[in-house]
């Protein structure tokens, strides 16, 4: 996915951070290009079996940001992303900020995996 925003890099990040984290993730390996955020299913502290966390990397570039599914985890992780960056959308526009953006694609696995 890809966002064209009309705003400081800084508050692109911060937005989008907080609206994440709104929705369970947590960022991680913040600096000024970008972060990571990770929710791991609340049901995998009583377990001992792994759970997959869902992790997201949202990088600044030349013109936007993008944001790269790295692993969609467990359910409901997708979704809660998907909320995420909407509350993200939201946000910016109730503020009155222009911002446009793609349609949000998992990333691929790489071929013959």
């Amino acid at each position: 996915m890809t966002m064209h925003v009309d705003a400081a890099q800084g508050e692109v990040l911060d937005t989008l951070s907080s609206a994440l984290d709104l929705a369970g993730f947590r960022t991680k390996d913040r600096d000024a290009s970008g972060f990571r955020a990770r929710r791991i299913p609340w049901f995998s502290w009583l377990s001992s079996a792994a759970v997959s966390p869902c992790v997201l990397r949202v990088s600044l570039t030349g013109g936007g940001v993008e944001v790269v599914v790295e692993n969609t985890g467990a359910t409901p992780a997708p979704r809660r992303a998907a909320e995420g960056l909407s509350g993200a959308i939201d946000g910016f526009r109730s503020r009155g900020v222009a911002v446009d953006w793609s349609q949000w694609e998992p990333a691929l696995p790489p071929p013959n995996s």
